[in-house]
């Protein structure tokens, strides 16, 4: 009878169910390591090896579990069954299309059909199929007495630094970057003309008038002239009277003379700065040669010079270790509009060598024209001239933390570790110590590290070390256990204890620590607490028996506590009732009704504001705790980190919608701020920039270990930046601010804390700088810089700075979209908000005009929303409809929430989320 050829083809309906994955290669480790990211019970699994066409060769792994993988990675296949012993990718089908009949017939019994793309059908018997445990075995023995050993001597397979014969000074550091710059002297005479100079004026007089004291100083003249002033006169004697007359005379024709001769040094200054000017713009290069520099107080010299009109002559010895002290100098009075003009010029050209790679000619014009010694180190950094730019941090900036993390970066291990021994970080002396591969070192830092996070009760972080770092993890065990139930971290030791175990097998002992956690929770009055807990293990644990333990004992305690628990407890165990049988809708149903039946019981006293649920509702809250603290908050993906001031000490506090997750009082316990100070906060999954306002720098410090797929957050001031007054984020992560240099400046600094560039606001002086809030209001967009300077919008960009807007009150704070959204700005004002569109002048709109000074955002969703102590409002830009409501609809609950310190967005567009100064993290929703 004829034949026909079964195939396997693309499938053009629904694609099967997965039920089992195929895992490509023969590398039994890259298996495990899949399988074992599974959360799921790995005995259960069922594998066949897939062998090539009439070979020994292994080609593949066939990983069949009995329940469906969540998160498996692209680099598994996902197959289906066809029949009960055929499996094909989900993607794929048999051609011709057969009956059931027919497939009993051509696949028989129990044997397992596998048909690959590719490779055709593979076959294997039930007895040949496997588990997980037998992709391990023990090593053969060989043989071998290993008790004769001898051990022999190892060496670090590693170089581990090279080291300078002498290490450079900051002096010897900007002296290897002058190039030439300021050493031509008295040669200004020579340089051509700018255009504006007259031929013949005011300069060249007083170069005539010069002529006529040649011998005699300016200085010994106004000296002379002093002694013959009225104050300077000495007590006539007897036959001087007629000699009054003459010294009145001659003193009038001194003073005379002196003024025309100030008058003329004052001029031919003028023109030798005229001339700079216009060789800087000309000839950038000879220009820096003659230029006048702008060290600030920090540069005083001893006594005075005489006065001159030549340039170069002032800074052709100089060295930092000058800026204490020095000789004596010739201080020239320059205007204002020239200062303006020389130190715009200047940021301009080092931002001109930085693009040309002259990164040590940058630093020069940074630290010895503009007194800009932060920028002047960012500089050498950027160049890799690592140990150089430490050494500028170390000896001229004081800031040891950056100079550690410059030759950490710089690969300078064992200068970086001395370093960091010194601002004892000794998890990072550890982590140095094991890339140069000290072991015991590393050892004794980690040792180290963890009794320090010990003393300060941070049990998630100790044993983080003892598991990833010295692989101790029996005492990571036991360090978790004991932050049940009296530490701030309590439940999230309890969860990183299970997960623990779970990763390592120890089950039983998993069955246990669920016990203790029940027989413990009523001596600690945490039933919420630990119901919870159990949920989770019931949700997460890769056991199926410690997960059936778990949710017993959930469920037997939910029913039991229910009746005696207060409203918010009660709510919280409904919860977890819901988390224990997702799929039960009538359980689900009755304990929503068991919550409305205990509410309506008071509903009185707490009525829900009717037009609040039309309009703007309230989705959920979380409480922190310690009212009125907290400042600034970010939101990071699931999360939010609020910072703020507890008793002189910066402290955070991370948190989800539903419950605090950590709290960290202690991040820089050497380091008080004032109970006033204004903190301003941005970040990442892993870091957080933070700024105290007007305060120095704060170096890098842990905050929080990994929690909901984000690492361990760790918090710094970017080493660009150290005194500012204002801050905002702009592309890619760069940070702009108002830096307190020499002068007023507006620093970018990327990620990494490397300034990007420098824009003096010397040309905005004439704004209302007196009457701007603290911190001051900022906002990036594109390439620009929008400042809110008392109740005037300012735009800064390449140096440039326009007023933009005029509003009706003072600005409080500035909100856009994010740094790629549509130009349009939400101003907090003194009193109500203004929506301003850039580049469409006069197009400002205002609402929320009752609120005073609000919190504002511009969110995804395009809504303004606005909120103070005691109203929310939302205001729709395209439509200009307006959402408000009380805070939470509840007015007696107003009062405590205390001041909006941030309103953030949250995890959809018609949602966001509100931060008050106690703490209070409300999410909103926008119906309509």
């Amino acid at each position: 009878m004829p034949s026909i050829e079964l195939s396997i083809g693309a499938r053009f309906t629904a694609p099967l169910e997965t039920v089992a994955w195929y895992l490509p290669g023969d590398d039994t480790i890259c298996w495990l390591d899949e399988i074992s990211l599974w959360p799921i019970d790995h005995s259960s699994i069922k594998l066949m090896l897939i062998h090539e066409s009439d070979s020994d060769c292994i080609s593949g792994l066939l990983a069949i579990p009995l329940e469906a993988v969540p998160n498996a990675s692209g680099w598994c296949v996902p197959f289906g069954r066809f029949s009960h012993n055929v499996y094909l990718p989900v993607q794929a089908e048999l051609t011709p299309v057969i009956t059931t009949k027919e497939m009993l017939e051509l696949f028989p019994g129990d044997d397992l059909y596998v048909w690959l793309p590719g490779r055709g059908l593979r076959v294997a018997r039930s007895a040949d199929l496997m588990g997980v445990a037998d992709l391990l075995q023990l090593p053969a023995d060989q043989g071998i007495d290993w008790s004769l050993a001898v051990p022999g001597m190892a060496f670090p397979s590693r170089l581990s630094g090279i080291f300078p014969s002498e290490t450079p000074s900051s002096h010897d550091v900007i002296e290897m970057g002058r190039d030439g710059i300021g050493e031509q002297v008295g040669e200004i005479e020579d340089l051509p003309r700018s255009p504006a100079e007259p031929l013949f004026g005011a300069a060249r007089r007083a170069v005539l008038a010069g002529a006529v004291f040649p011998v005699l100083g300016l200085t010994k003249l106004m000296s002379a002239v002093g002694n013959l002033m009225p104050g300077g006169q000495r007590p006539a004697t007897h036959g001087q009277g007629r000699g009054n007359a003459a010294s009145a005379g001659l003193a009038k024709l001194a003073g005379n003379m002196v003024r025309k001769l100030t008058e003329s040094l004052e001029a031919k200054r003028h023109q030798a700065v005229g001339r700079l000017l216009n060789m800087l713009e000309s000839d950038p290069d000879q220009g820096l040669k003659y230029a006048i520099p702008f060290r600030g107080a920090g540069s005083a010299h001893r006594g005075q010079a005489a006065p001159g009109s030549q340039l170069g002559a002032r800074n052709v010895d100089f060295s930092l270790s000058q800026l204490g002290g020095g000789g004596p100098a010739d201080h020239w009075n320059l205007s204002s509009d020239y200062q303006r003009q020389l130190v715009t010029k200047y940021r301009e050209l080092a931002a001109r060598e930085l693009r040309l790679g002259r990164h040590r000619r940058a630093a020069y014009i940074y630290a010895e024209l503009l007194g800009d010694l932060r920028s002047a180190a960012s500089t050498l950094e950027q160049g890799r001239h690592f140990r150089e730019a430490a050494v500028l941090y170390r000896e001229q900036l004081q800031d040891l933390s950056a100079a550690a993390e410059c030759l950490e970066r710089g690969e300078l291990w064992n200068e970086a570790i001395e370093a960091y021994l010194d601002l004892k970080r000794y998890e990072k002396v550890g982590d140095l110590c094991t890339v140069i591969e000290h072991h015991e070192a590393a050892a004794d830092a980690y040792h180290a590290a963890v009794e320090e996070l010990k003393g300060k009760f941070d049990f998630l972080g100790a044993a983080r070390i003892y598991e990833h770092k010295l692989n101790d993890c029996r005492c990571a065990v036991e360090t978790l256990d004991r932050g049940w139930p009296d530490s701030s971290q309590a439940e999230r030791c309890v969860e990183a204890g299970f997960a623990l175990r779970g990763r390592l097998g120890w089950h039983d002992e998993a069955k246990e620590r669920v016990a203790e956690l029940v027989a413990q929770m009523e001596s600690h009055h945490k039933y919420s607490e630990v119901a919870e807990l159990l949920a989770n293990v019931f949700n997460r644990y890769p056991s199926r028996d410690v997960q059936q333990a778990a949710g017993k004992l959930a469920r037997d305690l939910v029913f039991n506590r229910m009746q005696s628990a207060k409203d918010s407890e009660a709510r919280q165990l409904v919860s977890v009732l819901g988390r224990l049988d997702p799929n039960d809708r009538l359980l689900l149903r009755d304990g929503s009704r068991f919550l409305e039946k205990r509410s309506s019981a008071t509903l009185g006293s707490r009525t829900i504001d009717k037009f609040q649920k039309k309009q703007l509702q309230l989705i959920r809250r979380a409480r922190v705790g310690l009212p009125g603290d907290w400042q600034t908050a970010v939101s990071l993906g699931d999360l939010i980190v609020i910072a703020g001031v507890v008793e002189g000490r910066i402290a955070f506090a991370r948190v989800d919608y539903n419950r605090v997750v950590d709290k960290n009082l202690s991040v820089w316990p050497k380091i008080s701020v004032a109970s006033n100070v204004r903190l301003q906060m941005f970040g990442n999954q892993s870091r957080l920039s933070i700024f105290a306002i007007g305060q120095q720098q704060l170096p890098e410090a842990y905050v929080f270990p990994a929690a909901q797929g984000q690492g361990n957050i760790m918090a710094c001031t970017p080493r660009g930046l150290d005194v500012v007054w204002g801050t905002a984020i702009g592309k890619l992560g760069h940070i702009w601010a108002v830096a307190n240099r020499q002068d007023p400046v507006l620093v970018c600094v990327d990620g990494a804390g490397a300034v990007v560039s420098t824009q003096s606001l010397l040309s905005a002086l004439d704004a209302s700088w007196h009457t701007t809030t603290i911190p001051i209001p900022m906002h990036a967009v594109d390439d620009r810089v929008l400042l809110g300077i008392g109740n005037e919008l300012l735009s800064v960009r390449a140096g440039k700075i326009n007023r933009l807007e005029v509003l009706p009150s003072r600005v409080i704070a500035l909100s856009g979209g994010s740094p790629y959204a549509a130009p349009i700005l939400a101003a907090s004002m003194e009193q109500g908000v203004a929506v301003v569109k850039l580049g469409f002048d006069g197009y400002v709109e205002q609402f929320a005009n009752e609120l005073m000074e609000p919190a504002v955002l511009l969110s995804r969703g395009g809504f303004a929303i606005a909120a103070d102590q005691h109203a929310v409002q939302a205001y729709e830009i395209e439509s200009g409809r307006l959402f408000k409501c009380n805070h939470g609809g509840y007015s007696a609950e107003a009062e405590s929430m205390g001041t909006p310190i941030a309103i953030l967005p949250a995890e959809r567009t018609n949602r966001f989320t509100v931060v008050t100064e106690n703490g209070v993290v409300s999410v909103y929703q926008i119906n309509g």
